[in-house]
């Protein structure tokens, strides 16, 4: 009866995601009942032929939609202020050597930490303390660290990575019989991701690293070992924002020859800084599929595990020279080209959860967000004057318990919508509605909900501007 109704857009989304946290901690207590879950898509929360789901619909209500909000310099200036702020990381900025009670003091805190979850394996098995958290101290091999002080390495990735709160592939989960929101993945990192290199599993098979967004355990094979000088000249020098290219789809395919039928497994995300490589530049001698693809750089490992770059090809329409411009028309084209994008936690599976999502539009302007939904909202700092007339763009809503962050799109027949990205909801019944991918709703979904709607949830809106908090 629930998905046979006209217009889900109101009845969707929102109740599920405080719900989501405080179901969780009532099912570790043993309160909670038997959860229906129901597979709900983006045609069933607004109709799939909608004007609503059409880009061009929103773009059209915008005014000056071509305008510039940020230029280069401007964007440039808010990612340094990102990163002095402390919503972001700069691996280069730790140097050649680094205290070792720092590194010792970040391993205890996330043993700590996991020392608190409730912890199952996918088969329900539960992991009880302090059994478990020994067993992944002595992974990460915290009696190996000897020396006052440690020499940092440095490296480039060589292909997409998980970041990985302790050196393995397991899953742990915090809901029994769960098959998702793996407590162990930290975040996703793309190739060609600068990193500094603190310390060595025991197995010798994952390197701790900092990262932009996070610290966080990456495997060694994925890593090519680079001079911090070389590495610091290479992003600096080599990628120049004003000259690479830059990947504008949500998924884009390289190949390994202009020739090539089919696309190797490994996909770029949008905002990618590519080399084109210059000896190998189409010509007009080229005819069909293989003049349509453009020869890229990217760094992969050589035998002895140091930097080398290898050429590949990737599709001409997939990327722009230099970032694309920031503005309303660009930023929903962007947003848009996620729709119906599976969710995925910490961007496991090529998938983005809500931060993500954002993190990737904002890449393909150069604008460098936070990974962190609670950081984000910082970003977008200027709180909103909640009008119907309020047509101000780009802006967040963020909800708390558990965070959520959603990009708003704008206002239509008296309701606000957005974009994101969404696991799942509940109703007051306690049937669980996966939706599991990128969406637009409105902000009054839920409203049948205790909880309320997304709207009555809303913890902060913000508009993204030069100063941050």
């Amino acid at each position: 009866m629930f998905l046979a109704a006209k217009k889900l857009s109101t009845l969707v989304i929102v109740f599920a995601l405080s719900y989501l946290l405080a179901y969780a901690e009532a099912a570790e207590r043993g309160e909670a009942g038997e959860v229906k879950k129901i597979l709900v898509k983006q045609k069933e929360i607004i109709d799939n032929q909608s004007k609503l789901l059409d880009s061009n619909f929103w773009i059209a209500r915008k005014k000056d939609a071509h305008k510039t909000i940020l230029d280069a310099p401007a964007i440039a200036a808010l990612n340094k202020k990102i990163v002095r702020s402390g919503y972001l990381l700069n691996p280069l900025n730790l140097g050649k050597r680094v205290s070792s009670k720092l590194v010792v003091g970040y391993l205890k805190s996330d043993l700590n930490l996991m020392y608190r979850y409730i912890k199952y394996d996918l088969l329900g098995k539960r992991y009880r303390d302090p059994e478990f958290s020994n067993h992944l101290a002595e992974l990460i091999d915290l009696a190996g660290i000897k020396k006052k002080t440690i020499q940092v390495k440095y490296g480039l990735t060589i292909r997409n990575v998980n970041v990985r709160f302790f050196p393995t592939h397991k899953t742990y989960v915090r809901k029994k019989a769960s098959d998702h929101f793996d407590i162990m993945q930290k975040t996703h990192l793309g190739w060609n991701s600068p990193v500094a290199i603190l310390h060595v599993s025991k197995d010798k098979k994952w390197y701790l690293v900092e990262t932009i967004y996070v610290r966080g355990w990456v495997e060694k094979k994925a890593i090519a070992l680079m001079e911090f000088e070389t590495l610091k000249d290479y992003h600096q020098h080599y990628l120049p924002s004003k000259n690479n290219l830059i990947t504008t789809q949500a998924k884009n395919f390289i190949y390994a020859s202009k020739e090539a039928p089919t696309p190797l497994r490994e996909i770029l995300a949008m905002g990618t800084r590519l080399k084109l490589d210059e000896k190998m530049k189409a010509t007009k001698a080229n005819e069909g599929k293989a003049a349509k693809r453009l020869p890229v750089l990217l760094p992969k490992k050589s035998a002895s595990g140091g930097f080398i770059l290898k050429t590949f090809f990737i599709e001409s329409k997939d990327v722009h020279q230099g970032y694309l411009t920031f503005n309303q028309k660009n930023l929903i084209e962007q947003s848009f080209k996620f729709l119906n994008l599976p969710y995925s936690w910490g961007g496991s599976a090529h998938g983005v959860d809500c931060s993500l999502f954002l993190v990737r539009v904002f890449n393909s302007f150069g604008i460098r967000l936070p990974r962190a939904s609670i950081l984000q909202k910082k970003i977008f700092n200027q709180t909103i004057e909640d009008t119907p007339k309020n047509h101000h763009f780009p802006q967040i809503a963020f909800l708390s318990s558990p965070n959520h962050i959603m990009l708003f799109l704008g206002s239509y027949q008296a309701r606000d919508y957005y974009i994101h990205s969404l696991w799942s909801f509940y109703d007051q019944q306690n049937n669980e509605f996966e939706v599991k991918s990128v969406i637009v709703s409105d902000s009054e979904l839920g409203h049948k909900s205790h909880l309320g709607s997304l709207e009555q949830r809303m913890r902060h809106k913000g508009k993204l501007n030069k100063a941050i908090n």
